[in-house]
């Protein structure tokens, strides 16, 4: 029987961390999506109203802004996924050196081939609010002019 050093087994029964904050990291990410088309939308608001006088209809704004979010997103995924992977090798690395153990790092192919497309359909969903909102503001009322 191989003994394991005791912060490998305290490592072990901490496995279902990772996955947890994962997790965590996802549902504020949405939220900070949420945020983001919410205030994009009050700050563009005059740009709308022109670009609906010029003739852009309710599912043009509609389609404007949920593009925008998926496009944010896609960006998001191909500048994250690089880093997070190089950061999740280095960390791994670290932490195996430090405990005198080795190291290899798995990078869960299949999780991440699924992120790839949920991750701009989700910021879609997620700006499916803040669109319709945009799309149901009336011209006059958002271009700043007062009577």
């Amino acid at each position: 029987m191989t003994q394991r050093p005791f912060d490998v087994r305290n490592f072990a029964r901490i496995e279902d961390v990772p996955e947890f904050l994962a997790l965590v990291l996802a549902v504020l990410g949405v939220g900070v999506l949420a945020q983001l088309m919410v205030v994009w939308v009050q700050r563009r608001r005059r740009e709308i109203a022109i670009l609906e006088t010029m003739g852009f209809l309710r599912r043009l704004v509609l389609a404007l802004i949920m593009w925008q979010a998926g496009t944010f997103a896609a960006l998001s995924l191909v500048i994250g996924l690089p880093l997070g992977i190089i950061a999740d090798r280095g960390a791994g690395r670290l932490f195996a050196s430090e405990r005198g153990i080795g190291s290899s790092s798995v990078v869960p192919s299949t999780r991440i081939a699924l992120c790839i497309p949920a991750l701009p359909l989700i910021a879609m969903i997620v700006s499916a609010g803040p669109a319709w909102f945009a799309s149901r503001m009336q011209p006059a009322r958002s271009s700043g002019l007062k009577r």
